[in-house]
């Protein structure tokens, strides 16, 4: 089983593997966030939610690279106070 922790681990590995940078903070809101590239340009941007089901997405726009993610194993769910701890 995956903890929050693990899924947000396993997002940023998938995003570092495919565009080669990660923002130094990764927020599981599912809201649409952000984030510059390893020139200092705001070229990065990811959405990630942590429900029943974690999944999101990630894009670099200067390489073109734009892809869907979802958590690979089983997972554990937080509860809504546990989400709001970990914000």
């Amino acid at each position: 089983m995956n903890s929050h922790q693990e899924a947000i681990e396993q997002f940023s590995e998938s995003m570092f593997n495919a565009i080669g940078y990660i923002p130094t903070n990764i927020i599981a809101d599912g809201l649409l966030h952000k984030f510059k590239d390893e020139r200092g340009r705001l070229n990065g941007a990811y959405g990630l939610h942590l429900d029943n089901h974690p999944a999101g997405w990630f894009q670099c726009h200067r390489q073109g690279i734009k892809e869907k993610w979802k958590l690979s194993g089983g997972y554990t769910p937080l509860s809504s106070m546990q989400l709001l701890l970990n914000q």
